[in-house]
């Protein structure tokens, strides 16, 4: 990303060959393959935006070879290891991670129709204009559905209903732990900012 990230945002430690290994995304892969399995298509095109070292995208390919996922990802030592990781698992649905900063303008331009845009540990680390970028940006991506950081998502019908979604799952996480919901609040802030236009929005995400 074109932001700096702080120095513990992302733990990646060499590993075998081009591999990179960052202990988190052990940790949560599991949670994340039973978040999509519950609330991604079966089928279609996934994006995923900040594959990171890959060690996700091999996880959620496996749980759900039927997508043909897309890894993307701006630094070119995570896309050689994500394709590193991909090599070794033999997956044959996921495609060469691609160069993408997902905070730049215009990204959403060339890319082909998405069943599935996702994002996982990235938005609470950013600046907020660079995370309204992000969002802004897969908002105007050619899709049928998108997801983000488990608490909170944007549905088909547009973003004016982010809102409301996050409201509630920001409220709900603060109950549970103060601690595991650091950055959020931030994006109760962020989904008010980005939906100043939910009426636009949405007419764009029912085109």
């Amino acid at each position: 990303m074109t932001a700096k990230l702080p120095p513990s945002a992302s733990v990646a430690l060499p590993t075998r060959g081009a591999m990179l290994h960052a202990p988190a995304a052990d940790r949560n892969k599991d949670a994340l393959c039973d978040l999509l399995r519950d609330h991604a298509p079966q089928t279609g095109r996934a994006l995923e935006i900040a594959s990171g070292t890959g060690q996700h995208i091999a996880a959620f390919a496996r749980a759900l070879p039927d997508l043909h996922w897309q890894p993307t990802e701006p630094a070119p030592d995570r896309r050689d290891s994500i394709d590193a990781y991909i090599a070794e698992a033999g997956l044959t649905n996921v495609a060469p991670a691609a160069p993408l900063d997902a905070t730049a303008a215009g990204w959403h331009k060339p890319m082909p129709p998405q069943d599935l845009i996702f994002l996982a540990n990235l938005l609470h680390l950013i600046p907020t204009e660079a995370a309204q970028q992000v969002i802004a940006e897969a908002a105007l991506a050619p899709r049928r559905r998108w997801h983000v950081d488990p608490l909170w998502s944007v549905p088909p019908r547009g973003c004016a209903h982010l809102r409301r979604r996050c409201e509630i799952r920001c409220r709900a996480a603060h109950r549970r732990s103060c601690d595991r919901v650091q950055g959020y609040g931030r994006h109760h802030a962020l989904a008010q900012r980005c939906c100043t236009e939910p009426d636009r929005q949405d007419r764009h995400a029912r085109q």
